[in-house]
């Protein structure tokens, strides 16, 4: 891969890699690097540091503003996208004939010019945007984010013909990948980067469920009190729950029970620490979309794993989880595993996910697109 290089256009700083989006992100730029790719990392900057990790693994990294949302609703185009439209990144990009991969819809605002220019560009679907805008409104308790969402919603349906200057559609599971085939020609499925090679599992038993995600997103606030308030104060057994910025919502359910733990913004090892240690893993979730980067975590380094059915299907991964419909199925599951060990056996049924979600597989697709490029 001598002087393959490749733009990457990242919705945020993807170190550290501590939540769904940028977990992909963060690992595919290291196993393209580690690959030989020459990787050009572009990415908005808000709300995180500048990286010293990044700058050892990339040949260069640029860091752009994020415009103010609020400046981003007077658009026509989605705020995700109009609110990282940076002409600093156009002119950057403009410098070499090199291929860009953009991540996520909320990163394409210069696509068509790049496709214009006649570069060849990558877009690395982590969801189908529209419809998950569009169910987090349905969840949504404050009316002028429900509103927000519903019009996101809205702005992204439209704003998806933008794939047409995608030489490459990569989608993220192989739910977006049927749906995007439905629509476009040039899609292709290419698993989540996770950052685990091999299943690390301990065996035996743990002595805590855990859940864990960033407690702010509406979407994980909803998972955490499902847990909390219809499962909680049904069991004995103790819950740690662990996550960014826990919501008040989280904090008043939990601050009577006793058996119930939540750990505020752990640093990557204490979380992986937690996971490590967990006798199971308790991972439910209502939308249907994407594939959850928390649940190949726990699968690869934890034990027992318990899910929803949204969370696990079309992924593949439905054989190695206890799925469960409803917070009844959810306290009997709790109450039959807490005292059965994970055996030797269970770890080796696990490992064959090792070849359903590799990174090292995972980028070599990437490559081969790229050796597909022609020479400028």
């Amino acid at each position: 891969m001598d002087n393959v290089h490749l733009h990457i256009v990242s919705f945020q700083v993807p170190d550290p890699p501590d939540y769904g989006g940028v977990i992909d992100v963060f690992y595919k730029v290291k196993a393209l690097a580690a690959a030989g790719v020459h990787v050009h990392l572009h990415t908005y900057q808000y709300g995180r540091k500048q990286s010293e990790l990044l700058a050892s693994v990339c040949h260069s990294v640029h860091y752009y503003p994020r415009t103010a949302m609020w400046k981003a609703f007077f658009s026509k185009r989605p705020m995700i996208v109009q609110s990282r439209d940076e002409v600093a990144l156009r002119q950057n990009l403009m410098l070499d004939a090199y291929p860009v991969l953009y991540e996520g819809l909320h990163t394409t605002a210069s696509m068509a010019q790049m496709h214009a220019a006649g570069k060849y560009c990558i877009v690395r679907m982590h969801n189908n945007e529209p419809q998950y805008y569009a169910d987090l409104s349905k969840r949504e308790p404050n009316f002028f984010r429900r509103l927000y969402f519903v019009e996101e919603s809205r702005r992204l349906t439209q704003y998806e013909q933008v794939l047409q200057h995608a030489d490459v559609i990569c989608c993220i599971s192989p739910a977006e990948t049927t749906y995007y085939k439905q629509q476009w020609d040039n899609v292709l499925h290419v698993p989540a980067f996770h950052g685990s090679a091999t299943v690390t599992s301990a065996t035996g038993k743990g002595s805590f469920i855990l859940y864990h995600g960033n407690l702010e997103v509406n979407e994980n606030v909803e998972a955490a009190l499902f847990i909390l308030q219809q499962v909680c104060p049904f069991i004995s057994a103790s819950v740690v729950i662990a996550g960014a910025n826990p919501d008040a919502r989280i904090l008043e359910a939990a601050k009577n029970m006793q058996h119930v733990r939540i750990v505020a913004n752990p640093d990557h090892a204490q979380l992986q620490n937690l996971i490590r240690e967990a006798h199971m893993h308790f991972l439910p979730a209502f939308q249907e979309t994407g594939i959850k980067l928390k649940l190949l975590n726990a699968l690869f380094n934890g034990r027992f794993c318990m899910v929803t059915r949204q969370m696990v299907e079309g992924t593949g991964l439905e054989p190695y989880c206890l799925i469960t419909h409803t917070a009844d199925d959810a306290i009997h599951a709790i109450k039959s595993y807490m005292d059965v060990p994970f055996t030797h056996e269970d770890v080796v049924f696990r490992k064959s996910i090792e070849q359903l979600y590799n990174d090292d597989a995972s980028a070599e697709a990437i490559i081969q697109l790229l050796r597909l490029v022609p020479v400028l």
